[in-house]
């Protein structure tokens, strides 16, 4: 019987992935960041529990 093994991938295509995937989760972060920042500008400080227990 054969042994069909898949093409390993070398050690640059698996570094590329890995910045690739730290690259798009830091431009995730800094949108979700630039989000909150705005809500953040626009509402009054508050806790988001003030509406059960007051100011």
């Amino acid at each position: 019987m054969e042994d069909e093994r898949r093409p390993r991938a070398s050690a640059w295509q698996i570094a590329g992935v890995w910045i690739a995937a730290a690259m798009m989760g830091l431009d995730m972060w800094q949108l979700a960041g630039s989000i909150d920042q705005g809500a953040a500008l626009r509402a009054p400080l508050r806790s988001p529990m003030s509406r059960h227990f007051g100011p």
